[in-house]
């Protein structure tokens, strides 16, 4: 029992932090990312295969999502979100299993796998509580299983690069710990074995990439692919060091502490050295580090943010992780004589680790839940909508294009989706969100619904209107001042007020030069107040 008591201590804390995890995630619902793999498309089996979505090769996501979808359609979340707790679960088990086979302690080896599982957990909780993001945990359990079947040699060395090459397809990650793999391989196997280790799916993504990589779809769409941008090799250097050095800052929450940390961490890792297995694992994982941000910093060096986005920081805490327990083993070496208090200090870290990442897990959850519940009730509310036969004149069913995603009526009323989607009655108030976006319209022409008149409302000096649509809708033509419409787009702000409820005002942008424009509703019994753009008037009543 003392043997595989440190065994229990890891699998008891990584099913407690996991289930923490699925406890949060199952309150969740599908939410930007993940529609690009949920909505129809029709994809035969080879472009599955090769399938390259934002520039990753995605064919295992792509398999799994499309799997799950036709067992369990969209009505039940729970299914997705345990896949990518066990993935995580897998992962630091995986790790556990490498360093059991280094020369470290036992106890010291599961405090360092614990921290951490419990520091990239909490801050790469995204990883978990975003679906789209499955790639990322899946190459990351690819990854050290090919490295842990590598390291057990006979005849498992030959499926190591098979595991590998499963990471490379799950996402770009599995580059990262392709290169784990060759660092730690380069001390452990030589340069041949190593060559035949990574070789086989570096060669196999270098095909893929060449082939396909540098065309992709638009997101949310089935048009045409388009070219990918070039790399901004000045600004991506920048970014790749900000991301390496913001790491262990977000890690730890300590502000600036990232570059010390990975200091520390390296003279850990060269303090190991005389441990070949350890000391090969902890350079892997450094050398992984750095490939890591360098494909973050320059695959995206167009945006303007820096590549910190949780989770990317997830990766680079993981891949550190063989440095954690180099540092650990080399401290715990150097003070024998008192192996009582660094086994407190060693379980306070524990319990630390453990407690922050269960609190950022919490507040990621908080921040998503109420978006994510808001796209679900708009969802059940299009749905619901195209059901009863009511008219839509707008497609998105949000209009922030960073959180819709491509979520639209045609995508939702598709004849395949449509029976998928989770049935009953929306809230009333969804259903009020949800018509205000999706059952009014702004544009040039003439809606086929019935004039309406309307009225001057609130003190805006004539500049708002309010027009009561019937039980068939109603539309209100509006007259724009030619000066303002020459000058730039107008803009056109509307609401929708029932006998209890209002929603927030809403802004369509109207073409610069368009002298007209229509405003409608189809939504039956509703106010639809109207704030009118500068120089423009009403023709109610026409």
């Amino acid at each position: 029992m003392t043997q595989s008591a440190p065994t229990v201590v890891v699998l008891v804390g990584l099913l407690v932090m996991c289930g923490v995890v699925l406890s949060k995630a199952q309150h969740l619902w599908f939410w930007r990312d993940d529609w690009a793999f949920l909505r129809p498309r029709v994809i035969d089996p080879w472009q599955a295969l090769v399938l390259n979505y934002n520039g990753h090769w995605s064919a295992l996501p792509w398999l799994w999502f499309r799997t799950t979808r036709s067992l369990v359609g969209l009505r039940h979340y729970a299914p997705y979100a345990v896949a990518p707790v066990l993935l995580q679960l897998l992962t630091f088990l995986l790790l556990y299993a490498l360093l059991r086979r280094t020369e470290i302690g036992r106890w010291t080896g599961a405090a360092a796998v614990l921290v951490t599982a419990a520091l990239a957990i909490g801050v790469g909780a995204e990883n978990t509580l975003w679906l789209a993001t499955i790639g990322f945990l899946g190459a990351c359990a690819f990854g050290l299983l090919g490295v842990l079947l590598a390291d057990l040699g006979g005849p498992w060395r030959w499926l190591a690069p098979v595991a590998l090459l499963l990471g490379v397809m799950c996402s770009n990650v599995g580059l990262i710990l392709l290169a784990l793999a060759g660092g730690w391989g380069l001390r452990r196997l030589g340069l041949l074995r190593t060559a035949a280790l990574v070789g086989p799916p570096a060669v196999l993504y270098v095909a893929w990439f060449l082939t396909y990589a540098r065309i992709r779809p638009p997101v949310g769409t089935n048009g045409p692919w388009t070219n990918s941008p070039p790399i901004d090799w000045g600004h991506g250097s920048v970014r790749m060091a900000a991301g390496i050095a913001d790491v262990w800052t977000a890690a730890t929450g300590v502000h600036g502490a990232g570059p010390l940390v990975l200091v520390v961490l390296v003279l850990g890792v060269y303090a190991a050295r005389r441990r070949p297995a350890l000391g090969a694992l902890g350079l892997g994982g450094l050398v992984a580090l750095v490939l890591g941000f360098a494909l973050f910093g320059f695959g995206k060096a167009s945006a303007h943010t820096l590549p910190t986005q949780p989770r990317y920081e997830y990766v680079g805490v993981l891949v550190c992780g063989p440095a954690v327990a180099c540092l650990a083993h080399v401290v715990a070496r150097r003070v024998r004589d008192l192996r009582w208090a660094y086994g407190l200090v060693a379980a306070a870290a524990v319990l630390l680790a453990g407690a922050t990442g269960v609190a950022r897990v919490d507040v990621a959850a908080d921040v998503l839940r109420p978006q994510t519940t808001d796209l679900h009730n708009r969802v059940v509310a299009t749905a619901w909508l195209h059901q009863h036969g009511e008219q839509t004149l707008s497609d998105p069913v949000w209009s922030d294009p960073s959180i819709n995603h491509g979520v639209t009526v045609p995508m939702l009323t598709d004849p395949t989706m449509l029976p998928l989607l989770p049935s009953g009655p929306p809230p009333d108030r969804a259903l009020l969100v949800t018509r205000a976006q999706v059952q009014v319209g702004v544009g040039p022409t003439a809606f086929d619904l019935p004039d309406a008149t309307c009225t001057p409302h609130g003190p805006s000096g004539g500049k708002e209107i309010a027009v009561r649509a019937g039980a068939g809708g109603a539309q209100v033509r509006l007259r724009l001042d030619p000066v303002d419409s020459a000058s730039g787009p107008s803009v056109v702000r509307t609401r929708l007020v029932s006998a209890t409820d209002g929603t927030p005002f809403h802004a369509w942008t109207v073409d610069a030069g368009e002298q007209t424009a229509y405003v409608a509703t189809s939504a039956p019994d509703v106010t639809l107040l109207v704030r009118l753009p500068a120089g423009a008037t009403a023709d109610c009543g026409r």
